[in-house]
């Protein structure tokens, strides 16, 4: 009997569905972060994919974590009003956005009002938005085209918490001086500092 040609093209050959072989994608994260500007992306209409909180950003770090009601008051000066809203680029990855919310006491910004102008805009349609030093804002392109509906996750934020990382909120614990206790969490460290006020956020 002889030996099978190795080099056979038969011998590679898939027969057969060749959808049943694959892998699909498990979500474990979403990350937080704006629409950069070389994507095309949509915005859920979803009430239940959509959070108005506060959030404190550490830049250097590049990281945002959800401020709770109790803490708010000793992190007004760093926490910021945002709604939460989950996003999609044509490249199915999804992410929060952190959209600005207009000041409570009227002023006006430019580039927050525009970002909220592309975010209604891209309910419906696939934009990208640029800015635009010149017009003090952001400039937003729709994409052209039959491009299909974005495929949203199963879980709201109710019940993927997890999920969405929205785990990492700061706890209320009576000091406003926050600090990491291990990487990826915050925790809030108490710090009587001889019964004065700590401003600001840093590391131990």
């Amino acid at each position: 009997m002889a030996a099978p040609n190795p080099f056979d093209p038969d011998s590679l050959r898939i027969t057969g569905d060749v959808n049943t072989i694959g892998a699909k994608k498990i979500l474990l994260r979403i990350p937080v972060r704006k629409p950069n500007r070389q994507e095309f992306f949509r915005v859920n209409t979803d009430p239940d994919y959509r959070l108005l909180c506060a959030i404190l950003e550490l830049k250097d770090e590049r990281e945002f974590y959800v401020v709770t009601p109790e803490v708010l008051h000793i992190l007004a000066e760093d926490a910021r009003h945002v709604e939460l809203l989950l996003c999609q680029n044509r490249q199915g990855v999804v992410f929060f956005w952190p959209l600005a919310v207009p000041d409570q006491d009227g002023r006006r910004n430019s580039w927050h009002e525009s970002s909220r102008e592309a975010a209604k805009l891209a309910e419906a349609n696939w934009i990208r938005m640029v800015a635009n030093m010149s017009e003090g804002g952001y400039s937003v392109y729709q994409a052209k085209g039959n491009i299909p509906e974005p495929q949203w996750p199963a879980k709201t934020l109710r019940d993927g918490g997890q999920v969405y990382d929205l785990q990492r909120r700061i706890p209320y614990c009576g000091s406003p001086r926050i600090a990491p206790a291990s990487s990826g969490n915050l925790q809030g460290v108490l710090e009587l500092g001889g019964g004065q006020r700590q401003r600001g956020v840093g590391r131990r």
